[in-house]
């Protein structure tokens, strides 16, 4: 006879074997190429950069597609020029965090998001986000910390988006 010990058993293992195999055959992200500029930052990594700086520059990115995408291309190139600059503790934790988020288990388990990033809605990777930053966990605040704030030096660092932030430019001196 079954016991309600085991039959609860026996459905988180077989829940657990269900989600494992959903994750192994569902098809992965198609990282694109990186583009040659890039030292630090691989194709998966442009992959998740490229779809959450929407979401952390809400509002921010110009709306028309092809404006769009050479800010972030752009960005991504401060990002990864800013990167080589760190510290190698601090780039091998965002190494760390970089590959959590393109593993497809890793971008379910600590972001919540199930479908590739570039599917993903706006809403779920602004979800994501909002998770990390109000979260209880350090880890995932000091994750989102630094995301975010890498993010924002390398937009804002270019002189052309100053003006979306209110900033005029330093003084002139005479």
């Amino acid at each position: 006879m079954l016991t309600r010990r085991q039959l609860l058993l026996s459905t988180l293992i077989g829940g657990a074997a269900l989600v494992g195999l959903t994750l192994a055959i569902a098809p992965g992200d198609d990282a694109p190429a990186a583009p040659a500029e890039l030292k630090f930052l691989n194709g998966d990594d442009v992959l998740v950069l490229t779809a959450l700086i929407p979401a952390l520059l809400d509002g921010a990115l110009a709306t028309e597609p092809m404006q769009r995408s050479q800010q972030i291309q752009q960005l991504l190139i401060r990002f990864d020029q800013a990167l080589l600059h760190l510290y190698p503790r601090t780039q091998a934790e965002l190494r760390q965090l970089l590959d959590l988020l393109t593993n497809k288990a890793g971008r379910v388990a600590v972001a919540g998001v199930w479908s590739n990033w570039a599917n993903a809605s706006l809403n779920d990777k602004q979800q994501f986000l909002n998770h990390w930053r109000d979260s209880f966990l350090d880890l995932l605040q000091t994750a989102y910390s630094g995301l975010h704030n890498l993010v924002m030096a390398s937009f804002y660092g270019d002189p052309a988006n100053w003006a979306l932030a209110g900033y005029a430019g330093p003084p002139t001196v005479r």
